[in-house]
């Protein structure tokens, strides 16, 4: 049998006594109380609502399944990692899958990831993936937030299905620009000219446009625009006119 001396039953005694009056100054007390929140480093304003969260109450109280309710969509990639900082802040860190896209936000001129579900993460420099497109022109970009726009939900829609079908085409879309309702507007790696498609033919009018650059013998150096907006005609606009 074995046998533990006193002295060492008395310090693991000690040791669970001072767990329990940790559990109970933290449960008890205002020290561990939530007074602000912030997410990815920045105070969130009305957090108690956004979150769902107790104002001044434990940390160890806070319904935290329902908190990654409300930050996450059900068939998300991304995970919440939740902390506390003293004096009384929760800090919040999303963390995600390799991103579908890159997002420019015009007003800072950061470059943001856009997921599968359409929503803002950041990224660091190190981790920006220049073979996805660069989507420009879309305005009231929040971190961490989906994004609203159907019409960038379809493009990116279909761009996965360009990526699964033909890889090589669609590492050579460099950027995509949403400034102009009726179109989209798409650069072409080592190319001068322009595509315009349609948002609700994105796929097929890409289909289409490199059916007809590889089909017909055009000076491609020489034009600026290829229009690929109508089902039955292309248009092409030279370079000068």
């Amino acid at each position: 049998m074995i046998q533990i001396s006193k002295k060492t039953r008395l310090s693991v005694y000690a040791i669970i006594f001072s767990m329990m009056l940790a559990v109970a100054v933290i449960s008890f007390t205002d020290i561990s109380t939530i007074e602000a929140v912030s997410l990815g480093g920045t105070a969130v304003k009305g957090w108690p609502a956004k979150y769902n969260l107790k104002k001044n109450t434990s940390v160890l109280n806070q319904p935290y399944d329902k908190l990654t309710e409300r930050m996450l969509r059900p068939d998300s990639a991304l995970k919440v990692e939740i902390s506390f900082s003293w004096p009384h802040t929760l800090k919040l860190e999303l963390n995600s899958i390799t991103p579908c896209c890159l997002l420019l936000d015009k007003k800072s001129g950061r470059i943001f990831g856009l997921d599968k579900n359409c929503r803002v993460v950041p990224l660091a420099e190190s981790a920006v993936d220049w073979e996805r497109p660069l989507f420009t022109g879309i305005d009231n970009i929040k971190l961490y937030e989906v994004c609203s726009s159907s019409r960038l939900r379809r493009v990116l829609e279909a761009l996965e299905k360009l990526r699964e079908e033909n890889i090589n085409f669609y590492r050579l879309i460099e950027q995509i620009d949403f400034a102009k309702n009726n179109r989209i507007e798409i650069i072409i790696s080592g190319l001068d000219h322009k595509v315009w498609v349609s948002v609700d033919r994105t796929l097929s009018d890409l289909n289409r446009y490199l059916e007809f650059i590889s089909g017909f013998e055009l000076d491609l150096a020489n034009i600026k625009l290829i229009d690929m907006r109508l089902e039955q005609m292309v248009i092409t606009r030279e370079k000068g006119a």
